[in-house]
C-alpha cells in the first residue's frame, strides 16, 4: 500500500478534515432550518422507514449523549480535550512519516469529530444531533460522533494489523532461509562432485603434461645418440 511523505500527509490531513467539519456544519444546519420548531425547538422526520430517522436534539454532553448532566465543566474540558487531540495528531504525522492513506483518512476522521463537535461547544453550549435508530435504544448522534467512532475503529484495526504484519513478516523470513537451506542442500553433492571432476581433470592434464614432456626429452637423448654415433663414424674416414 502507498505511503505518504509528510507534505502530502498534512495536505490529506487538513483537505480531509476541512471537508468532514464542513459536512458536520452544513448537516446541523440543514437540520435545524427544516426540523427546528419554533415553539419547542425539536422536530423529526424519516429517513429510512423502520431503520432511522431525523430527530432533532440538543447535547450537552459528549459523543452519543454521554456525560450528559456534567455541563459547564465538561463543556470547558471537551474543548480543551479536542484541541489536544487535534494538536497531538499533528505532531504525530510529522514525527513518524511516511504514512498509510488508510491511517490518514483515520486521523482526519477523529480530528474532524472533535473540531465539529467542539465548534458546537463554543458556539452555544450543546452539540446538535439528529441520527435516531428506531430499531434499537441507542443516542442520538451526528455526522462528528459517526466521524470519531469510525475513525477511533479503523485506527485501532489498522494498529491491529501493523502488530500482526511483522510477525508474519518474521515467518515468511523463516520458511524463506529454511527453503534456501535446503536448496543449498540439495545442490551441495552436485557441486562436490563437479569439484571432483574438475580435480580429476587437472590431475589428467598435470599427467599427460608430464608424460609428453618425458616422451620429447626422450626424443632428444634419442637425437643427440644418433649425432654423436654419426661423427664417431665420420673421424676414422677422415683420418685414412
Amino acid at each position: 500500500m502507498r505511503k505518504l511523505s509528510v507534505h502530502s500527509s498534512l495536505i490529506f490531513l487538513a483537505i480531509f478534515s476541512l471537508l468532514l467539519v464542513l459536512a458536520d456544519i452544513i448537516s446541523k444546519q440543514l437540520v435545524l432550518n427544516t426540523l427546528a420548531d419554533k415553539v419547542s425547538g425539536t422536530g423529526f422526520a424519516p429517513l429510512l422507514p423502520g431503520v432511522i430517522e431525523l430527530r432533532l436534539a440538543y447535547n450537552t454532553g459528549a459523543a452519543f449523549g454521554m456525560f450528559d448532566d456534567i455541563g459547564f465543566l465538561f463543556r470547558v474540558a471537551s474543548v480543551i480535550m479536542a484541541a489536544v487531540a487535534v494538536i497531538a495528531i499533528i505532531i504525530y504525522t510529522l514525527w513518524r512519516p511516511p504514512h498509510l492513506r488508510l491511517e490518514m483518512l483515520s486521523l482526519s476522521m477523529i480530528c474532524s469529530g472533535a473540531i465539529g463537535n467542539a465548534i458546537d461547544r463554543l458556539d452555544d453550549g450543546v452539540v446538535t444531533d439528529f441520527f435516531n435508530f428506531l430499531f434499537i435504544d441507542f443516542a442520538i448522534f451526528n455526522v462528528a460522533d459517526i466521524c470519531l467512532t469510525c475513525g477511533c475503529a479503523l485506527l485501532v484495526i489498522l494498529i491491529f494489523i501493523k502488530i500482526i504484519r511483522p510477525e508474519q513478516s518474521d515467518k515468511n523470513s523463516s520458511e524463506l532461509q529454511a527453503t534456501q537451506n535446503s536448496e543449498q542442500l540439495e545442490y551441495q553433492p552436485d557441486e562436490q562432485l563437479t569439484k571432483h571432476n574438475l580435480e580429476l581433470t587437472s590431475e589428467q592434464s598435470a599427467q599427460d603434461n608430464s608424460e609428453l614432456k618425458a616422451t620429447q626429452n626422450f626424443e632428444l637423448q634419442e637425437q643427440k645418440i644418433s649425432e654423436q654415433l654419426a661423427n664417431n663414424v665420420s673421424e676414422p674416414s677422415i683420418d685414412k
